[in-house]
Parts: structure tokens; C-alpha cells; sequence
């Protein structure tokens, strides 16, 4: 078990389940800081706003938080805990797709588009930590990731892609959403210190339409007004 442990992570057998406990805890306690922020911001009217498509709240809420921070407290506990206690390539792939996640999603979701003006950005502030994070389980796992170089790139590609194609995948739903405009730029910015969430308007009553009227900005307090 010790060589084994000696194989899989630089802690070797020393405090295993400590560990364990220790980097899984902070694992699922990241994930659930930086969604809280995305939903207190909306995150998915910010994508809205950036593609030019309305997303319900109803939506965005069980999908954007709910069924993305579950996605991955998953994929957290099977490549921390499950790397560590399991030793299948399933365990590396999620341990893979973990790193990827963390670095696509600060690049995709919050740097690149916070760069390009698209501001304010919900969840930028825990990005750094999401960094530290994939540094950290790299550093840690590297005998894992040297080991089962197949199964962690596998796993690192889908974490990646995950959250690269979410607003090429959104500008998508409507082929007129292709052009890029500055709707979105124009939708999303800051007031006296108030954080506002994008939502552009439809032109019809489909949950996601392309939105060709006037954006509006939707603040926190439910006060809107268009651009």
C-alpha cells in the first residue's frame, strides 16, 4: 500500500486520510465559493448579454449552478478521493478533467471575456484561487499524472472544452448570433459600485431568442433600464 501511495501522490502514506480530507474538503468548498459568486451575479445573463440569447433565471439557476457546482463536486471526488483510494483510470481522467475545468473556466468564463470589456464578471474574484488549485494538484499528483499520462490528458481535454464552447455553444442557438456585436459590452458594466447582471430582451417569447431589441441592464435590486 505504501509504494503504492509512493506511485499515486507526493504525500505518500503519511496521513492518508488527513489528507485526503484536507484537499477534498477545500476541493468541493472552492467549487461552492465560486458558484455562489457566479449566481449572486448571474453568470448566465452575463453569457446572455455576451451572446446575444435570453436565459431564464429558472434556468441558469438549475443549470449554471445547480447542476454545474454538482458536476463538480463529482468529478472533485473522484479525482482527488478516487485517485488516491481507487487506483482506476476513470479516477485519473476525472483528476484530468478537474485541472482542465479550473483553468478553462477561469480563462473562458472569466478572464478572456473580463478583458475584452465585458465587465462586471461574476465569479472573477476566486479565479486566482482556481489557479492555485490546478497548481497545487499537479505539483501533488505529478507521479499519478506522469504515470497515466493517457488517462489525465484525456480527462484535462474534456475539463477543458467543458467550459470553452459554453458561449460559441450559446451564439449557436440562433445562426443570426454569429456576428459578433458590441451588445453585449454595451450591457454589461458597473454603476456607483453595483454589481449589474446583462439580460438582453427577445424580440419573442422563447425561453432563448436572439435578442434584437435594446439590451437591458437588470441590477441586483430587480431596477432596470435599457442602454
Amino acid at each position: 500500500m505504501n509504494d503504492d501511495l509512493q506511485n499515486i501522490w507526493l504525500l505518500g502514506s503519511s496521513h492518508t486520510v488527513a489528507a485526503i480530507a484536507v484537499l477534498q474538503i477545500a476541493d468541493l468548498a472552492l467549487t461552492l465559493l465560486h458558484s455562489l459568486q457566479e449566481r449572486k451575479g448571474r453568470l448566465w445573463r452575463y453569457f446572455g448579454a455576451i451572446a446575444g440569447v435570453k436565459i431564464p433565471d429558472s434556468f441558469g439557476r438549475l443549470v449554471f449552478f445547480g447542476g454545474l457546482t454538482i458536476s463538480l463536486w463529482i468529478v472533485g471526488l473522484l479525482g482527488i478521493t478516487g485517485t488516491v483510494l481507487w487506483h482506476a483510470p476513470l479516477a485519473f481522467v476525472c483528476l484530468g478533467a478537474l485541472i482542465g475545468c479550473r483553468i478553462s473556466d477561469g480563462l473562458f468564463s472569466h478572464i478572456l471575456p473580463n478583458n475584452a470589456g465585458y465587465r462586471p464578471n461574476p465569479g472573477l474574484t476566486s479565479v486566482p484561487l482556481y489557479f492555485v488549485e490546478a497548481l497545487v494538484l499537479v505539483a501533488i499528483f505529478f507521479p499519478t499524472i506522469r504515470m497515466h499520462t493517457f488517462d489525465a490528458l484525456i480527462g484535462f481535454i474534456i475539463g477543458t472544452l467543458a467550459f470553452y464552447v459554453v458561449i460559441p455553444g450559446l451564439r449557436s442557438l440562433d445562426p443570426c448570433c454569429s456576428s459578433r456585436s458590441s451588445v453585449g459590452r454595451r450591457a454589461v458594466r458597473s454603476r456607483r459600485g453595483e454589481t449589474w447582471s446583462a439580460s438582453c430582451r427577445p424580440s419573442c417569447d422563447k425561453p432563448m431568442g436572439r435578442a434584437n431589441a435594446r439590451p437591458m441592464i437588470v441590477s441586483e435590486t430587480g431596477q432596470s433600464g435599457g442602454s
